[in-house]
């Protein structure tokens, strides 16, 4: 089950993302991976009470995937556009 989303998916560089985690039925807090293509990675925490944050995306990324340390989503891919 895929429990994250992000908008705007495609994003653009210099852009502001909106991550976001589905808790219903998963254990909180989660602590989450964004690894941008080219452009190194975002270490977060995302909880019940706090399940949105909002990242900036790296000039020279090319996509991005969010993995979660507790294996309770699929990962997620986040396309990037020039």
């Amino acid at each position: 089950m895929d429990r994250f989303t992000a908008e705007p998916d495609p994003c653009k560089p210099n852009e502001t993302v909106k991550v976001c985690y589905n808790f219903s039925g998963a254990t909180s807090p989660v602590h989450i991976v964004l690894k941008w293509d080219e452009a190194g990675t975002v270490d977060f925490t995302l909880s019940a009470a706090e399940n949105c944050t909002f990242l900036a995306v790296p000039p020279n990324a090319e996509g991005g995937l969010l993995t979660d340390d507790s294996n309770q989503s699929e990962d997620h891919a986040i396309t990037v556009t020039a």
